[in-house]
């Protein structure tokens, strides 16, 4: 789903020119995808804790 989801974006850029811009503009758009994928729990079984209670250690709860 990543890939398909990385390569539709990209098409937008298949006929700008072949330059140093072109590959920071893509580069930059893959990063921000990713980044924002991952951060949303993309690759993860489960999904990842969001209240701040869950991120601190067991013997903090206790």
């Amino acid at each position: 789903m990543l890939e398909e989801s990385i390569q539709l974006a990209a098409k937008a850029l298949v006929f700008e020119h072949n330059n140093a811009n072109t590959w920071v503009t893509l580069k930059s758009m893959i990063r921000n995808f990713l980044n924002s994928a991952f951060g949303n729990g993309a690759g993860c079984r489960e999904p990842l804790p969001t209240t701040p209670s869950a991120f601190r250690s067991a013997s903090a709860r206790r």
